[in-house]
């Protein structure tokens, strides 16, 4: 777990680091303006492009195709291969189908995803399950007569993944709360500017 965490972060450091020093911010295309660079930055570059949108898509299509599969098992009481497949078909033809049709509507549709279901599915609503997890259990175990005095029985109940405790859960759902009304704020000013302009 460690070792998958900590590698995308470095890709991640790697990637800004060459982009806030070779890139302009003028440039409008970071990526593209790399890629017209000499094969020493432009391999590097298209590699790690590749593989950052090669992982984000296999996870999102695998995590989409399970999901798509859960409505369909859910639905028809009972799952066939060709459910299966036909799920995962409609998995990859939906963003397949919207992404031909031009960057006039995926890009905005892109960036409407990372700014708020990114924000809200794995930043703010694992944050609130657990507060919510945590707080039913500490619930149960007092009814039972187990109070804070049991620590091991408490621990043992309520498994702690996250290191910090509620602290670190509640800060993720603050930053979380904090990216939604931020991207509210740019896409509010954004149509304000459109409207100031068109009148």
């Amino acid at each position: 777990t460690t070792v998958g965490a900590v590698i995308p972060i470095i890709l991640s450091l790697i990637w800004a680091a060459i982009s806030t020093t070779l890139v302009e911010p003028t440039i409008s295309n970071p990526v593209q303006y790399l890629l017209s660079m000499g094969p020493k930055i432009s391999i590097p570059v298209g590699l790690l492009a590749t593989g950052a949108i090669g992982t984000t898509l296999l996870g999102s299509f695998l995590a989409m195709g399970h999901f798509a599969e859960d409505i369909v098992c859910s639905k028809f009481g009972h799952c066939s291969l060709s459910w299966v497949n036909a799920a995962n078909l409609i998995t990859v033809a939906v963003p397949s189908i919207l992404a031909c049709l031009g960057p006039s509507l995926y890009l905005p549709l892109l960036a409407f995803s990372g700014a708020y279901p990114t924000a809200i599915l794995h930043g703010l609503s694992p944050a609130l399950a657990v507060l919510v997890l945590r707080r039913r259990i500490k619930k149960q175990l007092a009814e039972k007569g187990i109070t804070k005095k049991d620590k091991p029985v408490m621990e043992s109940m309520t498994p702690r993944i996250v290191p910090g405790g509620n602290s670190t859960v509640i800060i993720l759902a603050v930053l979380s709360i904090g990216l939604v009304a931020s991207s509210t704020c740019l896409a509010l000013s954004q149509m304000a500017r459109r409207f100031i302009a068109g009148v």
